[in-house]
This record gives C-alpha cells, sequence and structure tokens, in this order.
C-alpha cells in the first residue's frame, strides 16, 4: 500500500516530468494504471480533471485508487484532505507562508503521522 503522497512542483512542467518519471518506476504489471495511480494536477488542468484529482486525494482506504499526485499550487490552500501522509516540496517556493501551506497538508487528522520533504536545489 502506497502512502497517499502530495508532490509540489513550482512548475506546470516539473510536475509533469516528475509524475512520468515515477510512473516510469511502477512494476512492469502496473505501467498500464500509471495515469490512475499517479496522477498531475494544475492550472492547465480542465475543471473535471482538477475536481476528478481532488476526488481521489480524498478517498479513503480500499476505495482509494490513486496513490501520489504531483500539483502546483493549485491545490495548496483551500483544500482540505485529512489524511494526507506525506508532502514532498520539488524546489522551495518564494516565501514562507507558501512552503507553510503546502507542507501543512499532511496528516491534518489527528489519528494519522504525516511527513514532509523539501528538495532544495
Amino acid at each position: 500500500d502506497m502512502p497517499k503522497t502530495l508532490l509540489y512542483c513550482d512548475t506546470i512542467d516539473l510536475g509533469h516530468r516528475v509524475a512520468e518519471y515515477l510512473r516510469g518506476l511502477l512494476p512492469q504489471k502496473l505501467q498500464a494504471e500509471g495515469g490512475t495511480l499517479i496522477r498531475t494536477v494544475n492550472a492547465l488542468s480542465c475543471p473535471q480533471c482538477k475536481q476528478d484529482a481532488l476526488d481521489t486525494l480524498a478517498q479513503h482506504g480500499e476505495e482509494r485508487t490513486c496513490g501520489i499526485h504531483t500539483a502546483t499550487d493549485v491545490i495548496s490552500m483551500g483544500v482540505d484532505i485529512s489524511d494526507i501522509e506525506r508532502v514532498v516540496c520539488f524546489g522551495t517556493p518564494d516565501s514562507l507562508v507558501t512552503m507553510l501551506q503546502r507542507i501543512g497538508r499532511a496528516a491534518r487528522a489527528r489519528d494519522v503521522s504525516g511527513t514532509a520533504y523539501v528538495y532544495v536545489r
């Protein structure tokens, strides 16, 4: 079982490249499901695509179909998903407030432990 992970990228291009890289690391038998297991959401995503991404991010337990979401700040504010276990930030945003918004997505529920990682270039 893959921990529910939200992976922030500063640019849309980086988000797509990271998602493709991670999909390439999936075992061969899961390669066909790569676009479902690892999703991308950003400002260029259509409204329905954004809603689908939020819906899969909100799934719990056995119903969960996606493990990793790569995203830009399009889902850093106003998203209250309580069981995100891992937040990864590729790069550092322009402000500390933005960084805190991003890493604050992890472990919002009392019974969930979370970890945040920040990759600095």
